[in-house]
């Protein structure tokens, strides 16, 4: 519209003697119009409106209103401009039509303007600015041109900034978000037992009890079980010693049985629940500390006295052994796991013996 007014006023046979201005305002809102309406509307020069008892005689500063767009807001200025007789002349826009510059210059039923235009770049380096035309659209028929060898980007090379703040993570990096906007993040690699689903791509999740992942992994795997086999050495060697000291405990019965007429102390058990479990263990935890302590004192004495010797490293055996299998289960959770268990196990019996 600039560019239409300022070919009329420059033209010799468009309106002579006649110099048209204009004013644009904010009509995005109603509010907005009605501010703009009342400004127009207003005695030039001012920024008021006189009370009239003729309204027909009344000059306001404009004497034509072009808009609002919206059919809402078009309407709210109708009504406040048919008082003074000022014209709204959106209704009318869409039957203008003439040439101009050899180009037809229309409006379509919403007033916007079906006139070609140029798209052009401003070079704002040195004393001079300069442009120069890099595309163009037109509307009969509807096409937009654009050269983009003609667009100078600001970038290495000339390359096309891209419109993303971070690029894409690689496979197993979570996009940990930086700042307010979620296209900034950070590719943060999943760690091993963890897995990135495609569902939550902002977090590594942990993989089950069952399960393994490496690291930057989309997905977890089941473990394998493995099983310390028969054939293998360590399976041989406790065998071995569990057969012996099977032997052993055959031939004590045995001795027991020989000596059947003797007097024993028969003992009764019964299955133990959990507490009375831990009664007892703790029971018999103090037990064997306060024997090895007294037996320890009593290391000293006679060689026909040896009793205290053999108690004292029957219970050091079955504290090492124990105490061995309670540290390697607490750091170790492999396959040789059962193998640790039974050896601590027959360590302890072998103290008895």
């Amino acid at each position: 519209m600039r560019f239409s007014i300022e070919e009329i006023n420059n033209s010799t046979a468009l309106l002579p003697n006649v110099t048209l201005g204009y004013e644009l305002y904010d009509v995005c809102s109603e509010s907005a119009s009605v501010y703009a309406m009342l400004r127009i509307l207003s005695v030039p020069g001012t920024h008021h409106i006189e009370i009239q008892g003729d309204t027909s005689r009344y000059s306001p500063t404009a004497v034509a209103v072009i808009g609002p767009s919206s059919t809402n807001h078009a309407t709210a200025a109708a009504s406040m401009l048919s008082p003074f007789l000022v014209p709204l002349l959106l209704e009318q826009i869409h039957k203008v039509n003439f040439l101009l510059h050899e180009d037809v210059v229309t409006f379509n039923d919403n007033g916007d303007p079906l006139s070609s235009y140029d798209i052009i770049a401003w070079d704002w380096s040195g004393p001079k600015w300069t442009f120069q035309v890099i595309g163009s659209s037109r509307w009969s028929p509807v096409r937009l041109d654009i050269n983009k060898t003609k667009i100078q980007w600001h970038g290495k090379d000339n390359q096309v900034p891209t419109s993303v703040c971070s690029s894409n993570c690689l496979e197993g990096h979570a996009q940990v978000i930086v700042g307010v906007h979620h296209c900034c993040f950070e590719c943060v690699p999943c760690e091993a037992g963890t897995f990135l689903n495609k569902s939550d791509p902002h977090r590594c999740q942990p993989c089950g009890k069952e399960e393994w992942a490496p690291k930057r992994s989309q997905t977890c795997f089941p473990r394998t079980v493995v099983f310390l086999a028969w054939h293998e050495p360590v399976s041989w060697v406790l065998l071995a010693a569990n057969t012996l000291l099977l032997l052993v405990v055959v031939g004590t019965a045995g001795l027991f049985a020989w000596h059947l007429e003797t007097p024993l102390v028969m003992l009764d058990c019964t299955e133990a629940k959990s507490l009375g479990f831990v009664l007892a263990f703790i029971y018999n935890s103090l037990l064997s500390v306060s024997t090895f302590a007294c037996s320890y004192l009593g290391k000293d004495l006679p060689e026909n006295y040896n009793e205290a010797k053999c108690v004292t490293f029957s219970l050091l055996l079955n504290f090492v052994s124990w105490i061995a299998f309670f540290t390697t289960a607490s750091v170790y959770q492999g396959k040789y796991l059962p193998a640790v268990t039974m050896l601590a196990a027959l360590s302890c019996l072998s103290g008895g013996f």
